[in-house]
């Protein structure tokens, strides 16, 4: 019997690889101006249209799952980007969403990871270059840094499987 992974359940408890492999191999197209892993997204000048980057300017930068969120195959698998709205006020918080869930729980969901697991992948403060600067978070992080994260992470997963 072949396993088939898109029919895979992203809520069970092992770790959607194929998304973390699409995720890897994806963010090797990100150039570093446009990469920050201490926000989801910061839009800058660019335009976010119902969760998509429709127009990215020089100073647009995401992190890993803020990029995460504009892989087609993802989008159409129900994670995007979307505005948080607080008792019917309009609050400016774009973050991930995934199946009624929002922030590192519809991360974890969608990629099937522990919040340690997510945390540890994708959150700025699990890598040695975040600091405070100017009262913005900001992050020395490369993308090269993450992804090789995620690829060894893979690797281990894979190995405790077989």
């Amino acid at each position: 019997m072949k396993l088939n992974l898109t029919e895979l359940d992203p809520l069970s408890s092992k770790p959607n690889l194929r998304r973390l492999r699409l995720l890897s191999y994806y963010l090797k197209s990100v150039p570093e101006e446009h990469f920050n892993l201490c926000s989801w997204i910061n839009l800058g000048t660019g335009r976010l249209v119902n969760g998509q980057l429709k127009v990215i300017a020089k100073n647009t930068t995401a992190c890993a799952i803020g990029w995460a969120t504009q892989i087609p195959e993802f989008i159409k698998e129900g994670f995007k980007l979307d505005h948080a709205v607080i008792n019917k006020i309009f609050i400016y918080n774009i973050s991930p969403t995934y199946k009624n869930e929002r922030g590192y729980v519809a991360v974890e969901n969608f990629f099937g990871l522990t919040l340690d697991e997510s945390l540890n992948l994708f959150n700025s403060r699990h890598y040695n270059y975040s600091s405070f600067f100017n009262d913005h978070h900001y992050n020395k992080t490369l993308v090269k840094t993450v992804i090789r994260r995620i690829d060894k992470f893979i690797a281990k997963t894979e190995s405790l499987n077989f």
